[in-house]
């Protein structure tokens, strides 16, 4: 029993940070709203996102324990999420989020479940796609793009439209015009205000890339508080790690151990799949189908070029 613990404990942690999470072996379905309602009427319940249905609910009683961080790139997959097929393909492997169950009875009687709102999901993919297109735009140093979300107005803000990247399987911030009415599709944040001089002394007038590194760093922070706290594990040697309290909390700190540079990520050339970068390359593909392919590819346009007739001379 305890070599078990022992093992188990290898996978689960990364870093100063430990982690399980479970996923039913029977996978997860998806309830209508117009069958399940919220059985518990609380004023936060029924409030935003988190009262209305979908609901994506466990199938069955029987859990798989598995360790999400020994799986860096899940932050990346889950971002990519789109539509419901995509979602429940996902919680199918991986569970639920965690943070936002509701309590649902379907009528007229049955038994109470957890379940978590289908747009709760989307909205959560979404704000973390977009904050890794931006980060990918920082770690490039795309300061031409950045400086088109990144503002210098009364101090510095970002404002960005966000469009999904159907055929890149990808969030994506798109440059809007600053302004503080609520627009649909459209996010405004003030980064640092004419008042925050100590701030603005970090950054040269005009600067795009580290206002924007401040800014992705800010969200990820407000998104681990109150979500990670440190536990003493006792089969573990009595260590203490950082423990998320649920897989949304353990995406967030894949997402911060990438920006720390703790863990390296790439996509694939050839699919896009995102994997663990452990070497650099200058060309990278996920599996040995994926590599057969780019030959493939490559073989075409070497026999497309040599077939190429050849300019006459004059």
């Amino acid at each position: 029993m305890r070599n078990n613990l022992r093992n188990k404990s290898k996978s689960m942690t990364s870093g100063s940070y430990a982690f399980l999470w479970g996923v039913p072996v029977d996978g997860c379905k998806i309830l209508d709203d117009s069958t399940h309602k919220l059985a518990a009427l609380s004023a936060e319940e029924t409030q935003g996102m988190d009262g209305y249905g979908p609901w994506l609910v466990n199938v069955g009683n029987i859990i798989r324990q598995y360790a999400p961080l020994s799986k860096p790139t899940l932050h990346r997959e889950f971002a990519s999420l789109n539509s419901d097929e995509s979602i429940i393909g996902f919680a199918n492997s991986y569970g639920l989020l965690g943070q936002y169950a509701v309590s649902l009875f379907p009528p007229p009687q049955g038994p109470v479940e957890l379940g978590e709102s289908i747009n709760r999901w989307k909205y959560e993919s979404r704000d973390m796609g977009i904050l890794l297109y931006v980060w990918d735009l920082v770690k490039g140093e795309n300061a031409g793009k950045l400086s088109q979300l990144v503002k210098w107005l009364n101090g510095v803000l970002i404002a960005y439209k966000y469009e999904y990247d159907g055929s890149g399987k990808m969030w994506k911030a798109l440059p809007a015009p600053a302004s503080n009415a609520i627009v649909p599709g459209v996010a405004f944040s003030r980064i640092a205000g004419n008042d925050q001089h100590e701030l603005l002394k970090h950054w040269q007038q005009g600067d795009s890339i580290e206002p924007a590194r401040y800014y992705i760093c800010r969200e990820i922070n407000e998104h681990l508080r109150g979500n990670v706290a440190p536990q003493i594990f006792p089969f573990m040697n009595n260590k203490i790690y950082l423990h998320p309290d649920s897989l949304l909390a353990a995406m967030w700190v894949m997402f911060s151990m990438e920006i720390l540079g703790d863990i390296k990520v790439r996509r694939c050339d050839i699919c896009g799949y995102w994997q663990e970068l452990h070497l650099q390359r200058n060309n990278f593909y996920c599996s040995s189908a994926c590599r057969q392919e780019a030959y493939r590819r490559r073989r075409q346009k070497e026999v497309a070029n040599h077939e190429r007739p050849h300019s006459k001379e004059r």
